[in-house]
Formats: C-alpha cells, sequence, structure tokens
C-alpha cells in the first residue's frame, strides 16, 4: 500500500498543495481528478521525491516492511515501487522505442533473454509500441510516446516483481490522456484494467472526469491544492465531478 498524510506543498509563500490524504493498495486504480492547477502534479512530485513537502509518505514493502519514502533520491524511490510517469518530458527522444523500455531494466542488471521476456509483457499490453520498436522515440505520435512513458515504467515494474526486489509497486501516471485520440483513451483503460488484475497499483492523474471515473474504483477530487470529495467512482456521476472540480 502507498500512504499518503498530510501533504502539503510550498513554493515560497504560494501553498500548491494543502494537506492532502491518500491511499492505494495492491491491485487498485485510484483516480485524482482536478483541473489544470489543482495541485494534481505537485502532489505526484512530492511523493516521488521531486519537491520538498511536509508530511509523510510510506509503502508496505516485502516482507510487511513499513518505508518510508521522505527525503529518498527520486530513484531510489522508484526502485523502492513507487514510479513516476510525467505529462511531459517522460522518453529519450534519440532512442528507439526497445532502448527506451530496456533502460529501467537495464539499471537493474536486466540484461538479454530475462529482460526480452520482460519487454514481451509490455508489447502484449501496449500492442502499439512493439510494431515501432525500432522507431526513435521523437519519430512517434504524442498519444505514442505516452504509452511508451507508460510502457517504460511497466517494464521497471515489472523488473522489480520479477527479481523479487519489489512486491508492491503503484504506477504514478500524470494526465495518461493527454493527447491520446479517444480509441486509444479506450485501449489504455483496457490496459489499466489489465494491470491491476496482475498486481499493479495505480494512481492516475487526470482532468477528463469520463476517463477517471472509469479507470478508478475509486477517486479523489482536488480542487485549488486540497481533496475536496473522496468516494467509489460508481457514488459519483460526471456531472458530479464536475461540480466539485
Amino acid at each position: 500500500m502507498l500512504q499518503v498524510k498530510d501533504l502539503s506543498v510550498n513554493f515560497c509563500s504560494f501553498s500548491a498543495v494543502r494537506n492532502v490524504c491518500l491511499s492505494v493498495s495492491r491491485s487498485e486504480a485510484v483516480a485524482l481528478i482536478g483541473r489544470n492547477g489543482a495541485g494534481k502534479t505537485s502532489l505526484a512530485r512530492g511523493i516521488v521525491g521531486l519537491h520538498d513537502y511536509s508530511g509523510s509518505v510510506h509503502i508496505l514493502a516485502q516482507a510487511g516492511e513499513i518505508i518510508s519514502l521522505k527525503g529518498l533520491r527520486p530513484w531510489i524511490i522508484a526502485q523502492a515501487g513507487v514510479i513516476y510517469v510525467p505529462e511531459i518530458r517522460s522518453t529519450f527522444e534519440g532512442l528507439s522505442v526497445q532502448e527506451n523500455l530496456r533502460v529501467g531494466p537495464a539499471a537493474l542488471g536486466i540484461h538479454d533473454g530475462r529482460v526480452a521476456d520482460l519487454l514481451a509483457d509490455v508489447y502484449s499490453t501496449f500492442p502499439v509500441l512493439e510494431t515501432r520498436k525500432q522507431q526513435t522515440a521523437g519519430s512517434l505520435s504524442g498519444g505514442e510516446r505516452k504509452l511508451l512513458a507508460i510502457g517504460r515504467a511497466l517494464a521497471l515494474g515489472l523488473a522489480l516483481r520479477r527479481e523479487k526486489l519489489q512486491e508492491f509497486v503503484v504506477l504514478v501516471v500524470d494526465e495518461p490522456t493527454h493527447g491520446l485520440h479517444p480509441s486509444a483513451s479506450r485501449s489504455l483503460l483496457e490496459a489499466f484494467n489489465r494491470l491491476t488484475l496482475q498486481g499493479f497499483a495505480l494512481l492516475i492523474l487526470e482532468q477528463e472526469e469520463g476517463f477517471a471515473l472509469r479507470a478508478g474504483s475509486r477517486v479523489y477530487v482536488m480542487r485549488n491544492g486540497a481533496i475536496v470529495h473522496s468516494g467509489t467512482s460508481a457514488s459519483l456521476s460526471r456531472s458530479d465531478v464536475e461540480a466539485l472540480v
């Protein structure tokens, strides 16, 4: 489980995130819904060590060990099983799709046949990446680069689990539908469902209310840096969320 308690992020005198509490469990997809400027990205960047914050972030790791992520470097947090997919600048544009996917496993010392098996699983989740595997990331469409960024995070998550380095892995995905065609969004929703069935946890930061309500079994609604509602997605309609944000 990922547990965030009373997390606040301040930039000089501006309060970007205020006393946010949330949790994500194994095999669960949770949506954090909010408009641009609501504080979603600042919250995510705090969780993964890219912003200083007050409050606490913990994960329940191997053998029931509780680990505090506060003060850890971003790569250490990723190795601990909390992997961030930013909205932009999330691929190495000069590398091929296949090379991008190899980056995380290679950093863990995984090569050759073992990484080939990992990539096969990524390609089964995102088939378009296999058809583009020899292309450079910079030659892909914006939507394809987004899928590649998620696939790269998945490759690292699979590697952590298969090497028994971490049992709990959560992907923190920022604005996954940005730049995606509606048909690609539907495919992404199916992919997210498959990932939760495989035991992954997902924290999905999204401003497209319809997608968020379909993707998350639970939702948090964020406005002006604070959580203004939390509950099951089944308990909210899209018009309810629009009124809250």
